[in-house]
């Protein structure tokens, strides 16, 4: 059976081919490569992390009536918090206090704050 020549649609769907074959092959490398640093952090950092923004958001809720004196009032409420757990936790509680387990609490609150300021600036 004889082949008919290729149209110029068939390259094209050829060429988009290798693209998206090219493009699948890097998306894959950049995942993994993502993943390997993921899983360099300890599950404890996650873990810290995690709590606080959550007592982040809490304060934040429970300071809002406050922010008709000031609107910076419940930000600087919920930084206080998020600073006196992490250090409360990390000092009384711990048998050996560890900084970067204060840092990753603080990273967690710093989130939120980070999305609180813009809603203050530009809100």
């Amino acid at each position: 059976m004889p082949r008919r020549p290729r149209s110029e649609s068939d390259s094209r769907i050829s060429n988009l081919s290798v693209k998206l074959s090219k493009y699948r092959k890097f998306m894959k490398r950049l995942i993994n490569k993502l993943i390997g640093w993921l899983n360099a952090i300890a599950k404890d950092k996650y873990q810290h992390f995690a709590v606080g923004a959550v007592i982040a958001s809490a304060a934040l809720i429970v300071a809002v009536p406050l922010g008709a004196w000031w609107q910076w009032l419940p930000l600087l409420v919920s930084m206080i918090a998020v600073l006196t757990a992490a250090i409360l936790k990390e000092r009384k509680i711990d048998p050996k206090a560890d900084m970067q387990d204060i840092l990753w609490t603080l990273a967690g609150g710093g989130m939120v704050w980070l999305a609180i300021l813009a809603a203050i600036i530009f809100g």
